[in-house]
């Protein structure tokens, strides 16, 4: 064996190539031309599967749902007029049906809990608004009022409303595939014009450190093979002694037959 390979380095060559080339299909989508390597920017599983820990948390995912939500603030000005709250509303509702979302926190599903007489309204408050318009002018009391909304579902100048979206269920890959930003801009555009919206969110800074990095993965190994391939080509002088020195069956080989044949 190591005396045909002494004497077809041609053809040890083309079979590296070969083998080279159908790894690098293995690693790469040909048809997007991107790597098929998965990268998790998750934190969950640095927990060991086995441990006490991870069950904890598993059993407290299921039981509140996920720990992470894309939180989405928009500026559509005044809050508290009638025709902002139906954008609110009809807000959640759009976002409500993306998939993967598990639920909406925002004026249009947060109660406002108000006691009247015996009676207890549970109603949010865009519910409250469209049944009773004169309690608009209410609300902004009302929230700051509430220690645990004020300050998260409306800002402090009262122009820029919140939305906590809930996923469930949704692996890494699929979050990376949904392009939740993208679809959440489009809504906003649909129903509040030329509002600014921002996005953030555990899921969001996870798709955008995982794009990233592929993004590196994609530039920074083939820069580094071409750098090493132009170094050992002004160093040899020889394209076969390039492809033999990149490849490490070759160069294995080669450091075996190499002394025999000039001791030959």
């Amino acid at each position: 064996m190591i005396l045909w390979l002494a004497r077809h380095p041609i053809w040890v060559c083309i079979i590296v190539g070969g083998i080279t080339f159908a790894a690098l299909l293995s690693c790469l989508d040909p048809s997007t031309g991107r790597p098929r390597l998965t990268i998790d920017a998750s934190m969950d599983n640095l927990l060991p599967p086995s441990s006490a820990d991870r069950t904890v948390f598993e059993r407290h995912r299921a039981l509140f749902g996920d720990s992470e939500s894309i939180l989405v603030a928009v500026t559509i000005g005044p809050v508290f007029t009638a025709d902002n709250l139906k954008r609110i509303s009809a807000l959640s509702e759009r976002f409500r049906e993306l998939p993967g979302v598990d639920r909406v926190f925002s004026l249009a599903t947060a109660p406002n809990l108000l006691a009247a007489g015996g009676d207890i309204d549970v109603r949010t408050f865009t519910q409250q608004a469209l049944e009773q318009p004169a309690r608009i002018a209410e609300f902004e009391a009302q929230l700051d009022a509430n220690p645990v909304y004020r300050g998260t579902l409306v800002s402090r100048d009262g122009n820029t409303t919140a939305f906590a979206i809930s996923l469930s269920g949704v692996s890494e890959a699929e979050l990376l595939a949904a392009e939740y930003p993208v679809h959440i801009r489009a809504i906003v555009r649909e129903v509040a014009g030329d509002a600014e919206v921002w996005i953030t969110g555990g899921p969001v800074v996870k798709t955008n450190t995982t794009r990233a990095l592929l993004d590196t993965l994609v530039f920074t190994i083939p820069m580094i093979s071409g750098l090493m391939a132009l170094v050992l080509l002004v160093a040899f002088r020889s394209v076969r002694a390039v492809l033999v020195c990149m490849s490490p069956l070759p160069s294995r080989c080669c450091g075996r037959w190499r002394p025999s044949r000039r001791s030959a």
